[in-house]
């Protein structure tokens, strides 16, 4: 026996067997020989085809756990099986603008800020199918900015109101490590016959440092409007808080929020609430007993507490211009909901309860 074509198929000379390894037509002869000296031959010819190979999947090798920014990386695809036959092409996409972006030929990622991100490989196949493969990561800040892909902005409180009462609040610690600048916004306000002694104080500090007067107030003072400090640079933040007075004197700050320089600022549907009236929720926020001031009228008022799926929390009717509720004994914290109704109108308060 005798032909074939090495890489395609070949044969053994005694036993005539054909060993196929690669695509390709090929032709086989068998020689027969007399012992008068002649000869005769037959031939046999075929094509060797190929089994296909159609991809089943597709995975991505080296998806990194993060990447820093300034870094550059080329993600590699894996195509299941090695040798798939139908593949038509390889796209790269997703990434962030301003944080990382992707060449859709290559899979070269370059990361340029810092964030989440989620890049995805699809291949394509000749018989219209597709399969994909994602990778997600954080990019971070370069070492000693803090930033570990997110922090805590936009930040916001509920509005404080405070009445007859000393407050003091520390927001404690505020993450602001992967923001360039950002932006402090509130709106204070008093009400009432302030005296001499009744005092305001908003103060904040950045990194743990000094702290730094962003409103002062002793007397009256009025509605200050919303006030702004842009600017703002560090890794954390820390707002501080010290109200004074007594009697029927209301000191409120509206509307406080951290939010990172050029974002909106966040929306306070309480700065609806007129500021004239009769009714005040005070401490806010308060971990034990909450006071709320009601309208003077002969008719009764309904109140409500409700948390944020909705829950009503407490209910009662009074005829009386003062209540109170004690949230200690409710084991709950966080945002709820103060809803008055006097006098046919409906006024809603936002109270946060800590523990």
């Amino acid at each position: 026996w005798s032909g074939g074509t090495s890489g395609i198929a070949t044969i053994n000379p005694t036993t005539g067997e054909i060993t196929a390894t690669g695509a390709g037509p090929v032709t086989f002869t068998v020689t027969v020989n007399t012992i008068d000296g002649g000869s005769f031959i037959a031939n046999c010819g075929f094509d060797v085809n190929t089994v296909p190979q159609p991809v089943t999947g597709v995975s991505i090798t080296n998806c990194p756990s993060s990447m820093t920014v300034g870094d550059v990386l080329t993600l590699t695809e894996s195509i299941e099986p090695v040798g798939a036959d139908n593949v038509s092409s390889v796209v790269w996409s997703g990434g962030t603008s301003g944080i990382a972006t992707i060449n859709p030929t290559t899979g070269e990622i370059t990361a340029s800020g810092a964030g989440t991100v989620t890049f995805t490989v699809t291949v394509n196949t000749t018989d219209g199918g597709s399969f994909t493969a994602n990778c997600g990561f954080d990019v971070n800040s370069p070492s000693g900015s803090g930033c570990t892909g997110s922090d805590d902005l936009p930040w916001s409180i509920p509005n404080v109101k405070i009445k007859n009462a000393d407050y003091t609040y520390s927001s404690g610690a505020i993450d602001m490590s992967c923001a360039s600048s950002a932006t402090l916004s509130m709106q204070p306000l008093e009400v009432g016959g302030m005296e001499a002694d009744d005092f305001m104080s908003i103060t904040y500090s950045i990194d743990g440092g000094a702290t730094q007067v962003f409103f002062e107030a002793y007397d009256d003072f009025g509605n200050m409007g919303t006030m702004t400090v842009s600017g703002i640079t560090g890794d954390s933040f820390e707002l501080f808080i010290n109200i004074s007075n007594d009697a029927n004197e209301i000191h409120e700050i509206r509307s406080i929020s951290l939010t990172v320089d050029g974002s909106a600022r966040i929306a306070d549907e309480d700065l609806l609430v007129d500021v004239n009236t009769e009714i005040a929720v005070y401490p806010n926020p308060v971990s034990n007993i909450l006071n709320i001031d009601l309208p003077d009228t002969d008719g009764q008022k309904m109140i409500k507490l409700i948390d944020a799926t909705g829950r009503v929390l407490k209910h009662f009717t009074t005829d009386k211009n003062q209540s109170s509720i004690d949230v200690g004994a409710l084991n709950i914290s966080g945002m709820v909901f103060l809803q008055v109704i006097a006098d046919d109108q409906v006024e809603n308060f936002k109270v946060m309860i800590q523990k």
